[in-house]
């Protein structure tokens, strides 16, 4: 006779190769996380000792660690989502910095804010009828 307790209890989540799918998204998740922080890295390295722009260069590297912060962020919320509140407060504190940086290296790039006002006056104001 069988009884139905005979067997031991099967686990709730499923599992691959006896390890949760939980488990293996974890390290899926880092695996791609440091595969992007790593490529990121390398760019910045090039964007530091082969950028001829001294000036845009901080603004650059600014903008090329988001992708950093995002990996991070998003890696540490997925192991520990009761983190993801602090997180996002930092991400979105550093994004804010990144869209200021944005708008720094476009007046950089465009010859600086005199210019860029000089430019703007220039153009003709056009009046539509109502």
């Amino acid at each position: 006779f069988f009884h139905a307790c005979s067997h031991p209890p099967q686990s709730i989540m499923p599992e691959l190769l006896g390890i949760e799918y939980h488990i293996w998204a974890d390290y899926i998740a880092l695996g791609f996380a440091l595969c992007a922080c790593i490529l990121c890295a390398i760019q910045i390295h090039h964007h530091i000792y082969y950028n001829h722009t001294t000036e845009t260069r901080k603004y650059i590297i600014r903008i090329l660690m988001m992708v950093m912060v995002y990996c991070v962020e998003a890696w540490f919320g997925l192991y520990d989502p009761n983190l993801s509140l602090y997180l996002d407060t930092l991400r979105d504190t550093y994004e804010a910095l990144v869209i200021y940086s944005f708008y720094a290296l476009l007046i950089s790039s465009l010859g600086g804010y005199n210019s860029v006002q000089n430019e703007l006056y220039l153009i003709p104001m056009r009046s539509f009828p109502h």
